[in-house]
């Protein structure tokens, strides 16, 4: 090995990087065209092989890493050997004693026990624990699918390969013949996944339509516009340009079900898949114009005339590679001024004072995917989270005569809102799948459409001519807090347990979690297991925001004391 000594016991090769704030103990070597980011500490006895990288506040002590490693963000390594190409994601520990061979991707925040050694290609899944060397099996993990479909790093666990597999897997699960919708977004490699998935459903017999470039909320639509039995939408979910997610929805344009998502995962691991004979192999045919499809059907459910004499200023913040030739579209076709606010990274106060600059009527944020994440009225109020709820409700009971579908977290007000008009309430588990189907419209969905619900916004304020404050000025006279509390995946059945034994002499609801009723404080707490991270979501309602903190507070502190103390129902 060749290099130079920069201080006593520490030699580095040719072409090394060094960032900020780096610690450096001797004996250890880095070899050349390293690259350490800021915060990097590097302990005695450590050798970083040719080509690796090491992002910020990685940690390695007496280890050996072989050419070519990646370690994201605050990976710690202590006593251990990698060997080349291997991936360590975020926030990972590897201990002890242990020997992680070539080309294997190691998952966020996973922890690989003393002594375990992994053979080369392998998976481990984020915030696993491994305590046993996995010799055998390809990957290490729960499932292939998480809250929103198959999520996954570019060109390390989401490959092209993957993917090719995954659609074999999802082909062998339908009927030889059918159609299936494919979309995805603006991105070349969401691009080329869907085309690989297009290709490996031909393999088995699935005729495909080729969406094109858009939303996963047109993707949803066109399964319903020409009548398909499914769909799948690739699209990136990070800023950082990382991770990508592959959405399945069914004939209603829902997600699909757990039970198909483990047909799915069956077929996968039991490499189960359909091979068809030439005569049976499947077609693409591309459908063209969905997007004014999608379009006509969504102005269909308005008074776009109504909309169009108010002349409505709107300002709308959105990312331009999935949005630019939809939105401008649309509020052309409803007569209102679209005011753009390029880009979607401001500041929380940036879009209200841009709105008040422009004197707009309305202001909304979309994510890339066209989903809102930020409401604003007219005089700069930033719509909360209990204010979205109720508007929501009120739009049911302006869209339809029928049942009104509210989260298992809506508050009891809700109720009141229901005897006012006449409507039963029905309260739904708080995942997609539930939410959309109690809200779902010829193929558009209410807490899915960022579009569906700006138009259905526009039509009320006409109907009742009034601006967008008026709209949601009702005080619901309570309050709603969440927290995270961690927990291990292990430990969450017995905390479940533990909580409702606990709780046998209060009012407990089971629709989604456990959700706990305090009579004295006029108010509840929800306890939901989430079901990608190592983590319970606590919710609290209460007439107040300073009951409602104390509810959430103490539940968040019940299961820390369980965990700590390990009193737990068995």
């Amino acid at each position: 090995m060749h290099g130079t000594e920069i201080i006593p016991g520490v030699w580095i090769g040719e072409n090394v990087k060094i960032g900020h704030n780096i610690t450096l103990n001797g004996p250890s070597y880095i070899g050349e065209s390293c690259e350490l980011a800021d915060d990097v500490q590097i302990g005695a006895y450590t050798v970083a092989g040719r080509g690796s990288s090491l992002q910020k506040g990685v940690s390695i002590e007496r280890s050996v890493v072989w050419q070519n490693n990646t370690l994201k963000q605050h990976v710690e390594l202590k006593g251990t050997v990698l060997g080349s190409s291997v991936t360590v994601l975020a926030g990972a520990s590897v201990r002890e004693e242990s020997v992680i061979g070539d080309h294997c991707v190691i998952g966020k925040k996973c922890v690989v026990k003393e002594g375990v050694k992994i053979w080369p290609n392998k998976q481990l899944d984020h915030h696993s624990i491994i305590n046993e060397s996995i010799i055998w099996t390809e990957k290490q993990q729960k499932s292939l699918f998480g809250e929103m479909g198959v999520k996954g790093i570019c060109n390390v666990d989401l490959t092209t390969s993957y993917v090719h597999r995954l659609a074999l897997a999802y082909a062998s699960t339908i009927k030889v013949g059918v159609k299936i919708g494919i979309g995805h977004d603006g991105t070349p490699y969401s691009q080329l996944l869907a085309h690989m998935f297009m290709t490996a459903m031909h393999a088995s017999g699935v005729h495909t339509y080729d969406l094109g470039s858009g939303m996963t909320a047109i993707t949803r639509y066109a399964v319903n516009h020409y009548h398909l039995e499914g769909a799948v939408h690739v699209r990136q979910i990070s800023v950082e340009g990382e991770h990508w997610q592959l959405e399945f929805v069914d004939a209603k344009g829902l997600p699909i079900a757990k039970a198909q998502e483990r047909k799915i995962e069956n077929a996968y691991f039991q490499e189960s898949f359909r091979r068809v004979s030439p005569k049976d192999l499947g077609y693409v045919k591309k459908a063209h114009q969905i997007m004014t499809h999608y379009m006509d059907r969504l102005a269909s459910f308005v008074n776009s005339g109504a909309i169009h004499r108010k002349k409505y200023r709107v300002v709308v913040e959105y990312e331009n590679q999935n949005l630019r030739s939809i939105v401008p579209m649309l509020f052309d076709r409803l007569g209102c001024q679209l005011i753009q606010l390029p880009g979607t990274h401001h500041s929380q106060e940036q879009l209200p004072a841009f709105m008040k600059d422009n004197h707009a009527d309305l202001g909304v944020r979309l994510n890339d995917n066209g989903e809102i994440e930020m409401l604003v009225t007219e005089e700069g109020q930033v719509l909360d989270e209990v204010t979205l709820i109720l508007l929501h409700i009120f739009m049911q009971v302006n869209l339809h005569d029928g049942e009104i579908r509210v989260p298992s977290s809506a508050p009891h007000y809700a109720d009141w809102i229901g005897e006012k008009y006449g409507r039963k309430v029905v309260r739904l588990k708080m995942d997609p799948r539930s939410l959309m189907e109690g809200c779902s419209n010829h193929g558009f969905h209410l807490y899915s459409d960022g579009l569906y619900t700006i138009t259905q916004i526009l039509h009320m304020m006409s109907l009742q001519h009034c601006g967008f404050s008026q709209l949601v000025e009702t005080d619901p006279g309570f309050s709603m807090c969440k927290k995270n509390v961690s927990c291990p995946w292990t430990e969450k059945g017995k905390i479940m347990r533990t909580l409702l034994e606990e709780s046998r002499n209060h009012r407990v609801e089971l629709i989604d979690g456990i959700k706990i009723f305090h009579e004295a404080e006029a108010g509840w707490s929800l306890i939901i297991p989430d079901s990608e991270e190592p983590l319970f979501r606590v919710l609290a309602s209460a007439n107040n925001s300073e009951t409602a903190e104390k509810l959430a507070l103490m539940y968040t502190k019940k299961i820390e004391h369980y965990l700590n103390a390990h009193i737990i129902v068995q």
